[in-house]
C-alpha cells in the first residue's frame, strides 16, 4: 500500500473516532497520517483535525477527572477543573458550568465545616485558612464573614496569650536568682569559716 493510500485510510479511521469522541486515539491517528508525508492535499484540514482532537482530549479528561472530585467532595479541584474545559467542547463545556454553579454553594458549605472543626480544637489560624478559601469562592458570604471576624478575635486573643506567655518564659531566663542565707551557707564553707573567726575576736 503507497503512503498517499495509507494516509487515507489513517484520517478515515481518525475522522471515524473522532466521530464518536474517542480524542485520544484520532489524535494518534492523525498524527500517523501526517508522519506519512506532509505533502498530500488533506493536510490542512488533518492538521487543523488533529489540533482539535488534542484540544478536545484534555477537555474531555479535564471534565471527567473534575467529575471524580464532585464526586469524592473535593469542590475546590472540581470547579478548577471544570474552568479549564474548552469552549469547543460545548457538551461538557455546558455540563461543566452547571457543575461550577453547583459546586460553590457546596464548597462554601464544606469550608464553613471545616473550619468550625478547626475552631472547636481552638486552630483558629487554620479555621481562618478554610474561611478565606471560601471566601476567595464566594466573597459575599454573610456566614463565612461573620466567621472571620468572629475567629480573627478569638485567634487574636490566643495569640496574645502566646505571645505574653513567650515574653515571660524568655524574661524568666534572665532574671537574677536570689541567694538564700541557706544558699551562702551551704556554698560558702571558707567564708563562714572566717565569720566565726571575726565573732570570737569581737
Amino acid at each position: 500500500m503507497n503512503n498517499e493510500l495509507k494516509f487515507s485510510k489513517l484520517v478515515t479511521e481518525a475522522n471515524s473516532c473522532f466521530s464518536a469522541k474517542n480524542y485520544k486515539k484520532s489524535a494518534e491517528l492523525y498524527d500517523d497520517a501526517l508522519s506519512l508525508s506532509p505533502i498530500f492535499k488533506d493536510i490542512k484540514s488533518v492538521r487543523k483535525n488533529l489540533s482539535k482532537a488534542k484540544i478536545l482530549n484534555e477537555s474531555s479528561n479535564n471534565f471527567n477527572e473534575g467529575m471524580e472530585h464532585f464526586k469524592n467532595k473535593n469542590y475546590e479541584s472540581a470547579m478548577y477543573l471544570f474552568s479549564k474545559i474548552s469552549k469547543e467542547d460545548a457538551q461538557n463545556y455546558k455540563e461543566a458550568i452547571k457543575e461550577i454553579e453547583e459546586s460553590k454553594p457546596l464548597l462554601t458549605k464544606h469550608m464553613i465545616e471545616e473550619a468550625n472543626k478547626e475552631a472547636s480544637n481552638n486552630k483558629f489560624g487554620n479555621a481562618l485558612s478554610f474561611i478565606n478559601q471560601g471566601l476567595a469562592n464566594d466573597p459575599n458570604n454573610k456566614e463565612l464573614i461573620s466567621l472571620k471576624n468572629k475567629y480573627e478575635k478569638e485567634n487574636d486573643v490566643i495569640q496574645a496569650a502566646q505571645d505574653k506567655a513567650n515574653a515571660e518564659a524568655e524574661a524568666e531566663k534572665y532574671k537574677p536568682k536570689r541567694i538564700t542565707k541557706s544558699d551562702w551557707i551551704v556554698s560558702s564553707p571558707p567564708i563562714r569559716m572566717f565569720t566565726k573567726i571575726i565573732i570570737i575576736i569581737v
